[in-house]
């Protein structure tokens, strides 16, 4: 069987909003926790489907700046930018000037944005999208401005999520939004990441310097296709890779989470993937053994990085058999993985449509008879038909079950 390659999620792709890549249905409430003035976010899910607009419709969300990361040194970064519409690095919404108007329309997934709160008060903006895995892009060429997949729930400080990361946070500098107007102390400095939680959603400028980073979590994530685990009509297996980036033994569980409700316009869900997760083989009958998801998460247990037994293969399919629905129903629901420190959460949308039967017979086929002729083959003549086969087939056609015999003959 010839498989797709597995990409690393951590690899910046093509990061172009008309580009961003499509989910089939699965869908997430993320939360933003907005002071009055200027808040860094990072978005986890993306809202593709609507526009920024229709987003912040009926709140005091005012603007919307995303900042697209350098490409090249010529466009080296030494202190978090300032919105601008006279900068390449950033594109706008603005709520003055509507979707049609601004040149940001939309909100893709794995971005950070610079987000303008009006009025007084603080206020929790709600957003519902489809969930991306993780996907980084670092530079040694100026800032990053990028969030982490922490838990939603009981943050670690900066500190501790970045503990397994090296001399990561003595090289760098962090700076981060408390709202107000952006002056030479907003984004400020974070001079105590031990106090400081690496919140879910929320996004931070980092300096390192010229030292590299690739740890975003305890755990990293390589999967066969960076859009999640779409198993279409027809695909029986999807692969991921888990690797421990950590000193010690890490335990990462796989669990299965529903999608929410589906927006109005959107493809109805009919119910959860059925994931199946495969087990050991068996060398005596060359059969794996395998678990059902929905019955109870599965965990492994990775040894240090860098060890043997520090990453594993996961081989998932789906139970076809329960997919009762018609021709192209959706099953939909999302893969969710977590750690034993409880300090990473990736969201992986998994999915699978229901195929079609037509043109498919089930029934009995058996061999009325054989006519064969066996005649001598002379050097330079024609060769000549030698064996003819008539084949009777009894049938029962899945589309309208009426019954009919069909002979097929053949040479």
């Amino acid at each position: 069987m010839k498989h797709n390659s597995i990409k690393t999620i951590w690899v910046a792709g093509c990061l172009l909003v008309a580009g961003s890549p499509a989910a089939l249905g699965q869908w997430q409430t993320q939360s933003f926790d907005l002071a009055p003035g200027w808040n860094a976010i990072y978005t986890h899910v993306d809202t593709m489907h609507s526009g920024i607009a229709a987003l912040a419709n009926n709140t005091p969300v005012n603007e919307v700046w995303m900042w697209k990361p350098p490409v090249s040194t010529a466009q080296y970064v030494t202190s978090p930018d300032e919105p601008s519409d006279a900068k390449s690095r950033w594109a706008s919404w603005k709520s003055v000037l509507g979707d049609n108007s601004s040149v940001l329309k939309r909100m893709p997934g794995n971005f950070a944005y610079l987000v303008k709160l009006g009025g007084n008060v603080n206020y929790t903006w709600s957003v519902k999208g489809k969930p991306v895995p993780p996907r980084y892009q670092w530079t040694t060429t100026g800032l990053n401005f990028f969030g982490v997949p922490s838990v939603p729930s009981n943050p670690k400080s900066l500190e501790d999520y970045f503990a397994d990361a090296g001399y990561l946070l003595q090289n760098t500098k962090i700076f981060a939004y408390g709202g107000g107007v952006i002056s030479s102390t907003n984004p400020g400095q974070v001079y105590g990441p031990r106090k400081t939680l690496a919140k879910r959603g929320q996004a931070y400028w980092m300096d390192a310097g010229t030292q590299f980073n690739r740890y975003f979590g305890p755990f990293s994530v390589k999967l066969q296709s960076v859009t999640g685990a779409h198993f279409g009509d027809h695909l029986s297996a999807y692969r991921l890779r888990l690797r421990n980036m950590t000193a010690a033994d890490l335990t990462v569980t796989l669990a299965g989470v529903d999608s929410e409700s589906v927006p109005s316009g959107g493809t109805a869900i009919a119910a959860a993937a059925p994931v199946l997760v495969r087990g050991a083989l068996d060398t005596a009958t060359l059969a794996y053994a395998h678990s059902v998801l929905s019955a109870g998460a599965q965990t492994w247990t990775l040894k240090p990085a860098g060890t043997v037994g520090s990453e594993v293969e996961v081989v998932l399919g789906l139970d076809r058999t329960t997919m009762t629905g018609v021709s192209g129903s959706l099953y939909a629901s999302l893969l969710r993985l977590t750690d034993s420190l409880g300090h990473s959460q990736v969201d992986i949308p998994v999915s699978g449509k229901v195929g079609s039967s037509e043109g498919l017979w089930i029934g009995e086929a058996g061999v009325s008879q054989v006519r064969h002729s066996l005649l001598p083959v002379t050097a330079g003549a024609p060769a000549t038909q030698g064996t003819d086969v008539s084949v009777t087939v009894e049938a029962t056609p899945l589309a309208n079950l009426s019954g009919e015999k069909l002979t097929f003959s053949g040479g």
